[in-house]
């Protein structure tokens, strides 16, 4: 997999979180997309840094694939 093309400021947003946990999984871009349910020519413009962003769904698998957590930073819960 060749590195992605990284912006400044990336490090704390949802498509970093991607590009690292693919980078440090270590399976090729086909596997990913294989196993994660994804197409594999979107994942690897995104990966590669071609494409800035993901659909939601697409984002969605990846992250339950990679067994990534969205978490809130403020650490106070919210009641309903």
């Amino acid at each position: 997999m060749k590195k992605s093309k990284r912006r400044s400021g990336e490090a704390g947003c949802l498509a970093a979180a991607i590009r690292n946990a693919a980078g440090r999984s270590g399976l090729s871009v086909y596997r990913i997309a294989k196993d994660a349910g994804v197409d594999q020519s979107t994942l690897n413009k995104f990966l590669n840094g071609d494409r800035d962003n993901l659909r939601l769904d697409v984002a969605d698998r990846l992250f339950r694939f990679f067994g990534l957590r969205v978490v809130s930073q403020t650490g106070k819960s919210r009641k309903p």
